[in-house]
């Protein structure tokens, strides 16, 4: 099942960091990281399954 319009409304906060964070996985200089709040694990990991497959990423992490 895929996330649908809305599917996430209400559980992820509308503020994101950028670069906030040190990355895990190579030189800062080369990766962006970015950061959402979400309200719970469950949405969380769906928005997670959501960028890694819509989206060229190297780690999306929970």
């Amino acid at each position: 099942m895929s996330i649908q319009n809305n599917d996430l409304i209400n559980l992820i906060e509308t503020t994101f960091s950028v670069d906030q964070y040190k990355s895990k996985v190579g030189d800062d200089k080369n990766i962006v990281v970015v950061a959402f709040d979400v309200k719970d694990v469950d949405p969380a990991k769906d928005l997670s399954q959501f960028i890694e497959t819509g989206h060229d990423t190297i780690d999306v992490d929970v």
